[in-house]
């Protein structure tokens, strides 16, 4: 198997996935469902990407650079998201960097973007917290802040 740009940021996120489905395990039971319900989904998907971009390869594939620019693009956001979500949790890490993710990558308008970031928080807050009763992760920094 030749790992290229693609197969390595394949083999990132499940490297991710992995580890926070992981952590999860050792989780208090309310607090494991919302992790398990994103990681195992996850877990599942990379490894069907893996299988797929594993039978594509060839021997004959003309030399490409190890990430192309929209893959370096895509492994700085999943960096940032990873390093907001771990730092500051999902209720104040995620609906940012949503919306700066629309803004700057996607190149939204800005209304756009800030409505983007909205419905991630009211759906953090309202599915996840209110109506499924699930204990999001608030982060390493945000208690020391608050």
């Amino acid at each position: 198997m030749k790992v290229d740009g693609r197969m390595a940021v394949n083999l990132l996120m499940l490297a991710i996935f992995v580890f926070f489905v992981g952590q999860a395990l050792a989780f208090r039971p309310e607090a494991r469902a919302m992790p398990l319900l994103v990681g195992i989904p996850g877990i599942l998907l990379c490894l069907v990407q893996i299988v797929l971009d594993w039978r594509k390869q060839n021997g004959t594939a003309p030399k490409a650079p190890f990430l192309t620019v929209a893959e370096r693009s895509l492994a700085a956001w999943l960096l940032l998201f990873l390093l907001g979500i771990i730092a500051f949790g999902f209720s104040y890490g995620a609906p940012p960097l949503v919306a700066a993710y629309l803004y700057f990558a996607a190149r939204e308008r800005p209304w756009v973007a800030v409505a983007g970031g909205i419905v991630c928080a009211a759906m953090l807050l309202l599915l996840f917290e209110k109506l499924l009763k699930v204990q999001l992760f608030e982060g390493l920094v945000t208690p020391l802040l608050f």
